[in-house]
């Protein structure tokens, strides 16, 4: 992940990472989202497949953004999970 900012200090980090166990939900309602656009796979140098999606709660109307990596061995995590703004 990269970040850019002219004053150290001058954003708060939001994103939090979730186990695959977890089913995605969102964080204020804790309902399961509703899958709204998925990327296509991309491959790392380790050789991980990750993948985009974007999901929406249609309880709290909010779309959320996360990075699931499938590694090697198939197992499946999620990178980064974080409120997806669009605009």
């Amino acid at each position: 992940m990269r970040r850019g900012f002219t004053e150290q200090g001058c954003f708060e980090e939001l994103s939090i990472v979730i186990s695959e166990e977890e089913k995605i939900k969102c964080p204020q309602c804790k309902r399961e989202l509703k899958i709204e656009c998925t990327s296509t796979l991309k491959v790392d140098l380790h050789g991980n497949k990750k993948k985009e999606i974007i999901g929406s709660c249609e309880h709290c109307l909010a779309d959320y953004f996360w990075i699931e990596i499938i590694d090697k061995s198939g197992n499946k995590k999620i990178e980064e999970f974080r409120r997806h703004f669009c605009g």
